[in-house]
């Protein structure tokens, strides 16, 4: 069976800048999240922001929106 090549791009410094600003504010929350009686509502915007924080790391590889090959 003859598979397709899956090409990975380098990110952008752009792309480097987002997802390193995206694990930066996701860290700060879980920090506070961990460290003070917090609601529900903290865990639900820390799950949010683990989402774009995969998203953006798996765009920044060229690896979403169907771009595979």
């Amino acid at each position: 069976m003859n598979m397709p090549e899956t090409r990975v791009r380098r990110p952008t410094p752009t792309a480097i800048a987002t997802v390193s600003a995206l694990a930066t504010s996701f860290a700060t929350v879980a920090y506070v999240y961990t460290t003070t009686a917090t609601t529900d509502a903290v865990a639900f915007v820390l799950g949010i922001m683990l989402i774009c924080l995969v998203y953006v790391t798996l765009d920044a590889f060229g690896l979403v929106s169907g771009n595979w090959s």
